[in-house]
């Protein structure tokens, strides 16, 4: 006898709010990981803030965390250097 189309859903849904709750812990884990970093060591790198937003920012080597947007100096030395072009700050305010 097949089991019934709620017990597959009812086994499914388990099994998800199991998932969602190690993704939590391991999320309140890595929390607790970079907390405790010393972040003594970082790197330039393009953070994702969000789907399709990538900010250029300073990223802790041990913990990857992300610690800081990047500086305009630091953006154009990173720029020039990898991908040939100087990034100059725009103010729509100005003419």
């Amino acid at each position: 006898m097949e089991p019934k189309k709620t017990d597959i859903d009812s086994k499914t849904r388990e099994k998800v709010n199991l998932l969602y709750s190690i993704i939590r812990s391991a999320e309140t884990s890595l929390e607790d990981v970079r907390r405790a970093c010393l972040h003594s060591q970082s790197h330039l790198g393009e953070y994702m803030f969000a789907p399709g937003h990538v900010s250029l920012s300073v990223i802790c080597d041990h913990c990857d965390k992300c610690l800081r947007a990047a500086d305009i100096e630091e953006c154009n030395a990173y720029y020039k250097d990898a991908k040939g072009f100087i990034v100059i700050p725009h103010n729509p305010l100005s003419n």
